[in-house]
């Protein structure tokens, strides 16, 4: 299931920006760099974030470190909804670029 929302993921990103490194990059900045410095400035958001809700679902159980530790079953939800905007996002973008729809 994880490696299923990373490749839609990298696929979305992908669309979206119209290219593949930009994926790949835009996920390792995300990732490690502003997750790195929400999870600094910000603590109380930290269990919003990619890692910590991946994480509880890959373990399928809650995470004890974290201010707000949600269930597995919320967590997979949380990452249904952030995959379903992201989706929706490169959706729009690729229909607004397509020349072939003739709007």
């Amino acid at each position: 299931m994880i490696t299923a929302a990373a490749a839609i993921l990298a696929m979305s990103l992908a669309t979206a920006a119209r290219n593949t490194a930009f994926a790949v990059i835009a996920m390792f900045a995300w990732i490690v760099v502003i997750e790195g410095l929400i999870r600094t400035l910000k603590p109380s958001l930290s269990s919003w974030l990619w890692g910590e809700t991946v994480t509880t679902v890959t373990s399928w159980s809650r995470l004890d470190n974290v201010e707000l530790a949600r269930g597995p079953l919320m967590s997979a939800v949380t990452l249904a909804a952030y995959l379903a905007v992201i989706v929706g996002g490169a959706a729009i973008s690729f229909q607004r670029r397509d020349i072939a729809t003739g709007s």
